[in-house]
């Protein structure tokens, strides 16, 4: 009986020591603070308006339109959207923990609420909430904040208040404008005005200068000039110094900016000893803001910056006949095939009309130094031609027929176009080699392929092998068929004496009704030397510079295939 009491007894000991561990471990509620959802955190979608008033007596205002936010203070600017959506997600995110309800002053000072860094007064469509902001704790990983109405404190994490110590430009849409695209500059100063428009895809300079402009460099001039930012905002204090300036008593520059249907100016005063700089004022609005831009510069030389220093845009494939008219004769190159184009001359005196083949390797090097030709300087009046030698030339292509007169001596050269009405001073021109294209020359066609035929078979013979041996290369059937030129003949009192050694080359072609047909050319070499002559069909010649380095390679068993893939494959 003794021992069935004392069990008992030893049971509610047990019960109570039980009880007393789970009120102190689950029932003591002060250890974990409760978890608040503010009054305003269930209305934020509705929020039409926050002013928040910072302890240094600045403050910023903002203010939604539709779906849109705009600052009115301290400067009447567009919101960042992304800025003002992150700004209602950090409220929205906010889990207070209650901390206490103040009864006096010295309960502010505790949690740094007695000067709040800021208050932050949130305005729905009927209803205002106030929240003040206390500074960080030390430990930088929580903020106080205090609900005027009911003077409640709560714990929140530091997010919200380091996110409002961001620079004003932070809650700033960051560019100037808010155009989609562009379809008028202008510049203007006390000198001149520079104007560009744009027409469809393409941009043209009307001020001060019809220059031909590029239009990816007006273009990449256009894009920079949408995404002007705002370095910074003048502070009332230095807005002050210059409002006098803005008002007309000094000149400035005047930039103004139109996509068609929307108009932006922008005054700029350009900043004592700092290249770049400006202090700007957007449509006549109070702000003053600063930024720095080269664009500005640029579009101020437009007519330097932004032209189209190259004349010709020739595609050979596209030109359809060249005419050279120089000192009485004309000249007419025109394309008789792919591989051939013909060159005739034409005298004033009535002589009968010359014509001779040339290659299209030929024309090709011409359509290179056409456009290689590029503009010095565009001149507002015509120049001096007084002593200077006339070239006048006549390209039509696929697209049309563009007619253009040179003028050159010694020093200089000047080019007028036909569908351009300033003249153009050329940075370089040699009427000399220019005008070999057009003149007629020594023919130095050692052997050529029939366009028709294509290479078979390769095969070497060599002083070191009396066998001839195939040159293998699986790329020989569907090659392009090449030209061979001499670099210049030979006579034989030019051969030389000392001992050479000699190679054939034999290549077989055939046509488009399978008939071979082998083309039998030797070549030779100094002991110990480069490859130095050439012959084909009785006639002894030099080599070009471009056929030395395939001959030599081609004697190399090992080199063989990549030599001949190069030579057929250009």
């Amino acid at each position: 009986m003794l021992r069935f009491c004392f069990s008992i007894v030893l049971t509610l000991l047990n019960t109570l020591w039980i009880a007393l561990f789970a009120y102190q471990r689950f029932g003591d509620t002060s250890s974990s603070p409760e978890i608040h959802t503010l009054n305003f955190q269930r209305h934020l979608l509705d929020l039409q308006s926050v002013d928040v008033k910072f302890r240094d007596g600045t403050s910023m205002y903002f203010e939604k339109t539709g779906s849109e936010w705009h600052m009115n203070a301290p400067i009447d600017w567009e919101a960042h959207p992304l800025v003002m959506d992150r700004f209602l997600q950090v409220l929205f995110g906010l889990k207070p923990e209650f901390i206490a309800k103040c009864a006096s002053v010295t309960d502010l000072s505790k949690y740094g609420l007695d000067l709040p860094s800021c208050t932050i007064m949130l305005q729905t469509s009927d209803e205002t909430y106030q929240l003040a902001v206390g500074e960080a704790t030390d430990d930088g990983e929580e903020t106080y904040l205090l609900i005027p109405e009911t003077r409640e404190i709560f714990s929140v994490n530091d997010e919200l208040a380091r996110f409002l110590k961001t620079p004003l430009e932070h809650w700033c849409f960051p560019y100037l404008l808010d155009l989609a695209t562009l379809k008028t500059i202008a510049l203007e100063t006390v000198q001149q005005k520079v104007l560009l428009d744009r027409t469809g895809a393409t941009w043209s300079l009307k001020l001060p200068l019809p220059v031909p402009i590029d239009t990816q460099k007006a273009d990449a001039l256009s894009q920079q000039l949408r995404y002007l930012t705002v370095e910074r905002f003048l502070t009332a204090k230095e807005a002050q110094t210059y409002r006098q300036s803005f008002s007309g008593a000094e000149p400035m520059l005047r930039l103004i900016l139109s996509d068609g249907k929307t108009t932006e100016t922008l005054q700029l005063l350009l900043r004592e000893n700092e290249p770049h700089t400006y202090i700007v004022q957007r449509n006549n609005d109070a702000s003053l803001f600063l930024i720095k831009t080269e664009t500005v510069d640029r579009l101020l030389h437009a007519p330097a910056t932004l032209c189209k220093r190259m004349i010709f845009d020739l595609e050979l494939s596209q030109i359809r006949q060249i005419a050279c008219r120089r000192q009485g004769t004309r000249t007419v190159l025109r394309p008789l095939d792919k591989n051939e184009w013909e060159r005739s001359v034409h005298t004033e005196a009535g002589a009968p009309v010359q014509t001779q083949k040339v290659s299209t390797a030929c024309l090709q090097s011409l359509t290179d130094k056409l456009n290689m030709l590029c503009v010095k300087d565009f001149l507002p009046s015509a120049p001096d031609l007084t002593g200077k030698k006339q070239t006048e030339l006549e390209i039509t292509t696929s697209n049309g027929t563009l007619s253009a007169t040179v003028y050159c001596d010694e020093d200089t050269a000047y080019v007028k176009l036909s569908n351009q009405p300033l003249w153009m001073q050329l940075t370089s021109f040699d009427p000399e080699i220019f005008q070999t294209y057009f003149e007629f020359s020594e023919d130095k066609t050692v052997w050529k392929f029939n366009s028709n035929e294509r290479v078979v078979q390769v095969k070497l013979k060599s002083p070191f092998n009396k066998v001839v041996e195939p040159i293998n290369s699986a790329d020989y059937k569907d090659v392009p068929l090449a030209h061979l030129t001499a670099d210049c003949w030979l006579e034989d009192k030019d051969l030389p004496t000392f001992p050479i050694d000699i190679y054939t080359l034999f290549i077989t072609t055939e046509n488009d009704a399978h008939i071979p047909k082998t083309y039998e050319l030797t070549f030779s070499e100094r002991i110990g030397g480069r490859f130095q002559i050439g012959g084909y069909a009785g006639k002894k010649f030099t080599f070009a510079p471009e056929w030395i380095d395939f001959l030599f390679r081609i004697t190399h068993q090992k080199e063989q295939n990549n030599a001949l893939r190069t030579f057929l494959n250009p």
